[in-house]
């Protein structure tokens, strides 16, 4: 009766690791898993002031002021920067041209955006929160 007992003991939890194994080597990892994008965003300023930014998504990061807002919005239109638009800014008609661009991976897919606007209003309110700014 003891050896029944102590056999019971042992294969009870090594069924359950068992068990919880086979569970994990079925799960699938690449179930709504994208590739990591890596993007270098340049903004540069007409006086010669300039700065790059890293911006990782999937997971959201770098030194990116708002990361999580410029992934989210990337997403929303699948990587495709000309279709952002931040339709609430007012901007005044000051010229001091600011160019954008953005290079890098999204998604495992090469991206490559250059847009050069009259002023910094103009182009945050072409790219939306890609462009480099603090939360509000």
């Amino acid at each position: 009766m003891n050896r029944l007992l102590l056999t019971a003991a042992i294969s009870i939890p090594a069924l359950g690791a068992a068990g919880a194994a086979s569970a994990l080597a079925s799960t699938p990892t690449s179930a709504g898993h994208h590739a990591r994008s890596v993007l270098t965003i340049t903004v540069t300023q007409n006086n010669g002031w300039s700065r790059v930014y890293r911006l990782t998504c999937d997971p959201d990061g770098g030194n990116h002021p708002n990361a999580t807002a410029a992934c989210g919005a990337l997403r929303s239109v699948d990587g495709q920067i000309s279709r952002l638009r931040r339709p609430d800014a007012v901007c005044t008609r000051e010229y001091a041209p600011t160019k954008v661009s953005v290079k890098g991976k999204w998604r495992g897919t090469n991206l490559s955006f250059s847009g050069s606007y009259p002023n910094s209003c103009l182009a945050r309110a072409a790219v939306g929160a890609v462009y480099p700014e603090r939360p509000r």
